[in-house]
């Protein structure tokens, strides 16, 4: 007869199964026996090995019971495995939580729940794991609050540019009233009548669009490039940027504000009014005057790294013009000419202007902080740094350019005319930029670091933490709840 261990093993099966059926029977007549027939909840508890089930479950998702019908709470987050027995539910899920808090990926707390440790070297691990939670915290709290702070970097770069804008050229004579026409006014407005003998951009002449006048607080001015007619200037030197001889008749002025004979100058983008008394500089008659333009870009940052605007035809000195001339109407019921028109008001004649105007925008200009008028600045501007230098021109260069030149007084000196070269010192600008310091994405690096480093977890361990919390809210409304049940229960009962 040959041996067959498949015979062997179905044997041993057959005989183990069996001795576990007869243990398991005798174990349940005794435990009947012990507990008696009166207790209820122990005859109609079933039989169910949790350590068993909680070994082989791995986390609380394998044991699902679902509470909607028996608590009537709702199953948004997880729903679970309804078992016969109330009590036997409620222990596997307090087993099971056990579990999943056990094997949550957070270094040191499988160690503060092995029972198989000392309390002592328990205790260790749990105050351990506690102090790295702490200094967890208190890292994503700075953090976080740098990046709030919304902190800003300020980056510079000199940039070779092939071509570059170039600026609005404002020009008032300190004549403000010809004499010849002073007798003639009533109405005394800052009128000015200036003499452009000869204008040439990069030697050749200018066009007509290329001039025009507008007013300022120094009078009325010629203006060189409105509407940005020249555009762009690709070619840096004293030769090929725009050149003007301008003429002034001394022998015609009439100054009843001014102490000085000439022109005064202002260079600045084509979109920002021109505020000559507060940033125009002097030439004086009978010199050549070079003027080389230094080009500088600015940068800037939008909500919530910054305030500035990128809004189109926007400056904020035309706005805080208008915010200015809103208080003048106000106050003179006229605005002067040279500000921003806000409606139909009238123009301030000359007595108005210096009696209640100037006074007015005085006070302005002082409580400018007090008055509610935000002018954010530009999110990309482009301003004009310059230098000033010159000679005296020599009589036979005034006698040679006047041949050139078809309608020359008789009178015309080297003392009433200045010759003006204003051009590109480089064709490199400087680029001034403000950048965000703190990403979201080196936050999250930071984040994720700090939860590395003294944890050793990462960004889901924050969501399995907000997992257990609320496994751990389910059990304590259910558990308050059966309470309340039982309660009730045992009321009934009693009455």
């Amino acid at each position: 007869m040959s041996y067959n261990p498949n015979d062997t093993l179905s044997t041993n099966s057959t005989d183990t199964i069996a001795s576990f059926q007869i243990k398991g029977n005798k174990n349940k007549d005794d435990t009947e026996e012990r507990d008696g027939p009166n207790n209820k909840r122990n005859k109609n508890r079933k039989d169910v090995d949790i350590g068993g089930l909680v070994i082989t479950s791995g986390s609380l998702r394998e044991h699902r019971f679902n509470t909607s019908k028996k608590f009537r709470i709702k199953r948004i987050w997880k729903q679970y495995k309804r078992n016969d027995s109330e009590e036997e539910d409620i222990y596997l899920l307090e087993a099971n939580l056990l579990k999943s808090l056990d094997e949550i990926s957070i270094i040191g707390v499988k160690h503060t729940m092995d029972t198989n440790r000392s309390l002592m070297n328990r205790t260790m691990w749990a105050l351990l794991v506690f102090a790295a939670f702490c200094l967890a915290i208190y890292q994503i709290k700075e953090r976080i609050s740098h990046y709030l702070a919304y902190p800003t970097l300020t980056e510079l770069d000199i940039v070779q540019s092939v071509s570059m804008p170039f600026p609005q050229v404002t020009i008032c004579n300190n004549n403000y009233i010809k004499m010849s026409a002073a007798e003639k006014l009533d109405n005394f407005q800052k009128i000015i009548e200036t003499s452009t003998e000869k204008c040439f951009w990069s030697k050749k002449p200018c066009s007509k669009e290329t001039i025009s006048t507008t007013f300022t607080n120094e009078g009325q001015c010629i203006v060189i490039n409105p509407r940005k007619s020249l555009n762009f200037g690709n070619t840096a030197g004293v030769s090929m940027g725009l050149h003007l001889f301008l003429f002034a008749n001394q022998s015609d002025y009439f100054v009843p504000n001014g102490y000085s004979v000439g022109f005064k100058v202002l260079v600045h983008e084509p979109n920002e009014p021109a505020r000559m008394s507060e940033l125009g500089f002097m030439v004086s008659l009978g010199d050549e005057v070079n003027i080389p333009i230094y080009v500088n870009e600015i940068g800037r940052l939008k909500f919530p790294h910054g305030t500035c605007t990128d809004q189109p035809n926007y400056h904020p000195i035309k706005c805080e013009r208008t915010c200015a001339t809103r208080e003048i109407v106000k106050k003179c019921n006229c605005r002067p000419i040279y500000l921003e028109e806000i409606g139909n008001e009238t123009i301030c004649d000359y007595y108005k202007e210096t009696i209640c105007a100037e006074v007015v925008m005085n006070e302005y200009n002082s409580n400018k902080p007090d008055i509610s008028c935000p002018c954010p600045p530009l999110c990309n501007e482009i301003t004009y740094q310059t230098s000033v230098s010159g000679s005296k021109l020599s009589e036979q260069f005034i006698t040679a350019i006047s041949k050139l030149m078809k309608e020359v007084p008789k009178i015309w000196t080297a003392n009433d005319l200045v010759f003006l070269k204003i051009y590109f010192s480089s064709m490199q600008y400087t680029r001034v930029e403000n950048v965000a310091e703190y990403s979201v994405m080196s936050l999250l690096c930071d984040l994720g670091g700090a939860l590395g480093l003294l944890l050793g977890s990462t960004f889901l361990t924050v969501f399995e933490i907000f997992e257990l919390i609320w496994d751990l809210v389910v059990y304590f409304v259910v558990k308050m709840k059966e309470k309340y049940r039982n309660k009730m229960v045992w009321v009934v009962k009693r009455f």
